[in-house]
């Protein structure tokens, strides 16, 4: 028998379930284990690491007795029992005072009336090391609190000095422990789980809140023993796919006994962390088609039981290719099948392929295997269902993070599809759907039968490089299944000596820093960073890159190069600041005036946008502030403490910028402009025309602006600003349904514009059709990567990109703010009166070894050289000081 060494516990376990697990020991030739004639081939490591499992739900413990220790102790006069520090501790009978209570246990409890003190418990005793189970009896009648609690071993507390702070040399400490709020007399139990070595203890309870009733202290006798568990619901071998069954074992410092198919033993084999137990192909590949009780045995509590389907790949079929129902693919702890009728939105939709379909709720995972002829890029389509609200869960193909996060968007209590692309191997390809939000239903999966064609995205579609301040530009190319083969770059000039010139780049991946993750929808995405030098030989005027493809596609984008002897004319300047999950906007208005709209997160403000008007030696002349929610003001909403700015970041960019006027499309209690930002208003502005669509009050009755409790995101402001015959539209953080209002009561006219900067990051609800009727050339989605993980953006956005794609009169790209950084568009008047318009981006918005350092405290040096990284030539009309 291999033994394993039970390893510590570094963390204390609150609340009815434990949130760690230990790795224990095993035995693969227990007596208990069911014996067979065949040798069974099991492959046990020599050694176990010591595993702290990140969760364990819905685990089995048991507590055999407990030692009782009365809170009233603390009292004890001889201080060996315990002490109390500060007057707030009381010891009261039962009926005195106030409160009305059941019996306290020994007829006396104490009561923690007051915000400051502390009570000691001393001689609580722990018979040897292991996790324990303490049970605070207590009431909080006043209401919800939270107490700090700190455990000491003999020797770590000094009694001499109970009045000074020990925490830091406690065996244990939880800060905050929550003593949640219970309207009656009883006495409830307040639970933890600390690790413990064997001695004895004092408890420390000091006030946080304040105002808990404490009755007794029971301490299990022994360390609690936790239950065992194989996180398998179901296990399902392919006969073509001869793939192997594998999940979590969390054994707990128990031991294994054996695993068994249908009564008998069968072959298996454990990591070296013991954390995964794997049942091997070869024994699988022995079973006939069909279905198999199986077990996990454990030599404490119940064994882990689960059904082994054996399924042959000729009956996987469906109308898109192969189909893989949901209740026949392996499925992870907790996952429910379901039959027709389960549940009460059964009745509201059609029933589920087969009758039957699977529940992710709080935890598990599916997993099934395709066995591709060809390499490639596959459609896998989901039929599903979510409920009232987005979902996201986590997709890995072959073990890798394939879609992180993808986004499911709201079916309410219907049956819908999602379709994802997914990059396959030749030969077996394993497909994880893996809880992330969970609580979802799965019906089934398509698989298509060939590899999809899917065009390469490319952009930004524009470039512009300033030979006298050359920067590094970055294209953003998500290949889609094919290869970039070559780039090359044309002049368009007729007398251009630049034709077909191969041009240099740099490739990174790109990658998300968390867990390695791709946020990118699709594997291969990558930035290529064009080399500066080669750019900074060519002479100026317009050029055309080419970017070609393995499957032969020719993708263009256009370049300027710009000298500073050339003259540029900018009647109208849009810059959209790459602002991550917020808004933040400058507006260079073509009377020479300057317009700030959001201010973004606290960072964004400090690191972003007061840099670039710094740096260009711009002062904003008007702020708009859309609605008061932390990524648009800068920082937490002052309302409780109004004193003229409703945010730190508002208040940091007017003392940067102490001549702008501001303007709020809030409430009036927080300095709004109602009137001014009246919805349905058109009025002139410095040299434009502009729109208010939506605005506060909009979205919200009469009663509830009254008292200022309306949906601030359904209430920001959303506006269309017209040069012209040139029109950018800004929607701040607006739903479907206020795009459903403004197309109904202003008509489709109002909405068509050139730009549109989308609603709500593209990430909350979104009305195809109203995108589409815009019929925008270019769209800005100010965003971070989580925008993958919403069903907005996954399902809906992307149903209008791809009908402007293919029928949009004047579609050219959707740009997203974390790909491409800021976003400049220029506007010009020509000499017919028309506008021409350009855009380009700057990405590059950081210097190196700043650390945790914000522009504001960077030395002179340092905003200098970040200066130089931001400054955008060809501002003068707008700059503070000419240049």
């Amino acid at each position: 028998m291999n033994k394993c060494k039970p390893p510590k516990i570094a963390t204390l376990l609150i609340a009815t379930f434990m949130s760690g697990a230990l790795a224990g020991c095993f035995s693969s030739d227990n007596n208990n284990a069911n014996t067979h004639d065949t040798p069974v081939d099991n492959i046990i490591p020599a050694s176990c690491l010591p595993l702290m499992a990140e969760s364990v739900v819905d685990t089995d413990w048991q507590v055999e007795s407990y030692d009782n220790y009365e809170f009233e102790a603390a009292f004890d006069e001889s201080l060996e029992k315990g002490a109390v520090i500060g007057n707030a501790p009381t010891l009261q009978h039962d009926g005195d005072g106030e409160l009305s209570l059941d019996p306290a246990s020994n007829g006396q409890y104490v009561y923690m009336n007051g915000n400051s003190g502390k009570l000691y418990l001393h001689n609580i005793s722990i018979p040897e090391d292991g996790v324990y189970e303490f049970k605070i009896h207590a009431n909080t009648q006043p209401g919800y609190k939270k107490q700090h609690i700190f455990l000491y071993k003999d020797g770590q507390l000094d009694h001499t000095n109970l009045q000074d702070d020990q925490h830091e040399n406690a065996a244990f400490s939880q800060w905050g422990y929550e003593f949640l709020e219970h309207a009656d007399p009883q006495w409830h139990e307040f639970i933890m789980r600390p690790e413990l070595e064997a001695g004895n203890y004092s408890m420390e309870i000091r006030l946080s809140w304040g105002y808990t009733i404490f009755d007794q202290l029971e301490v299990s006798s022994s360390p609690i023993r936790f239950a065992s568990q194989y996180a398998l619901t179901q296990g399902v071998h392919y006969t073509k796919e001869m793939n192997p069954i594998s999940a979590e074992l969390k054994l707990n410092t128990n031991k294994l006994v054996g695993v068994s198919i249908g009564g008998e033993p069968a072959s298996y084999t454990l990591n070296d962390e013991c954390n995964q137990l794997t049942i091997s192909a070869d024994g699988l590949s022995q079973l006939e088609p069909g279905s198999y009780q199986a077990q996990v045995d454990f030599d404490y509590m119940e064994p882990t039981t689960f059904e082994i389907k054996v399924i042959e790949d000729e009956n996987l079929t469906g109308p898109a290719g192969d189909r893989y129902e949901a209740e026949d693919v392996t499925l992870g702890e907790l996952m429910k099948v379901r039959s027709y009728g389960d549940s009460d939105w059964d009745t509201l939709d059609d029933a589920a392929s087969g009758g039957k379909y699977v529940s992710m709720e709080n935890s598990g995972n599916l997993l099934f295997y395709v066995n591709v002829a060809q390499a490639g890029l596959y459609n896998v389509s989901f039929r599903y269902r979510t409920g009232s609200s987005d979902k996201a869960q986590d997709i890995k193909v072959n073990d890798e993070f394939a879609l992180p996060g993808a986004g499911f968007r709201s079916s309410r209590t219907y049956w819908e599809t999602a379709n994802f692309p997914m990059e396959f191997k030749e030969g077996s390809n394993k497909i994880e759907i893996i809880k992330s939000w969970g609580y979802q239903d799965f019906d089934y999966f398509d698989v298509s039968r060939e590899p999809v064609a899917m065009a390469a995205k490319i952009g930004p579609k524009q470039q512009s490089f300033y030979l006298d301040k050359p920067k590094q530009l970055s294209i953003k190319v998500d290949p889609y299944g094919n290869q970039l083969t070559q780039v090359t770059i044309s002049g368009l000039a007729e007398d251009s000596e630049v034709q077909d010139a191969e041009l240099q780049y740099e490739v990174e991946e790109y990658k998300d820093v968390i867990e390695g993750r791709f946020t990118s929808v699709i594997y291969g995405g990558f930035f290529a960073h064009l080399s500066s030098q080669q750019l900074a030989n060519l002479a100026p005027g317009d050029y055309e890159i080419s970017w070609q493809l393995s499957n032969g596609d020719i993708q263009k984008t256009q370049l300027a190069i710009v000298s500073k002897q050339e003259p540029v004319n900018n009647d109208f300047v849009v810059i959209f600041f790459d602002s991550s999950h917020g808004n933040a906007a400058a507006f260079l208005m073509p009377s020479g005036k300057t317009l700030i709209v959001d201010l973004g997160q606290w960072w964004v403000n400090l690191d972003r946008v007061i840099p670039f008007l710094k740096a260009n030696n711009i002062e904003p002349d008007y702020l708009w502030l859309t609605h008061p929610h932390g990524d648009h003001i800068a920082g937490t909403y002052r309302r409780q403490v109004y004193d003229g700015f409703i945010s730190d970041g508002h208040e940091a960019f007017v003392n940067a910028f102490p001549n702008v006027m501001v303007q709020r499309s809030m409430h009036e209690e927080d300095g709004g402009d109602r009137n001014f930002f009246s919805s349905g208003r058109e009025f002139e502005f410095e040299g434009t025309n502009v729109k208010i669509l939506n605005t506060f009050g909009d979205s919200c009755s009469e009663d509830a602006i009254a008292v200022n409790s309306c949906d601030l995101n359904a209430n920001s402001l959303a506006f269309s600003m017209n040069y012209q015959d040139f029109t950018v539209q800004f929607q701040g953080d607006i739903y479907a349904h206020n795009q459903d209002r403004i197309m109904r009561e202003y008509g489709l006219g109002a909405i068509t514009g050139q730009v549109l900067y989308g609603n709500h990051h593209w990430h909350g609800s979104i009305n195809p059709e109203y995108v589409k009727n815009v019929d925008p050339s270019l769209i800005f989605v100010p965003a971070s990567e989580v925008v993958y993980a919403r069903g907005a953006f996954t399902q809906d956005a992307m149903e209008a990109v791809n009908f402007l794609r293919r029928h949009g009169s004047r579609y050219k790209e959707m740009l997203m703010s974390f790909d491409i950084g800021h976003l400049i568009i220029r506007a010009t008047s020509n000499d017919d009166g028309e506008v021409e318009w350009t855009y380009e981006t700057m990405k590059d918005l950081a210097i190196d070894e700043v650390g945790d350092l914000r522009y504001p405290d960077y030395s002179d040096s340092q905003q200098q050289a970040l200066h130089q990284k931001v400054y955008l030539p060809n501002l003068d009309k707008w700059r503070s000081v000419a240049e």
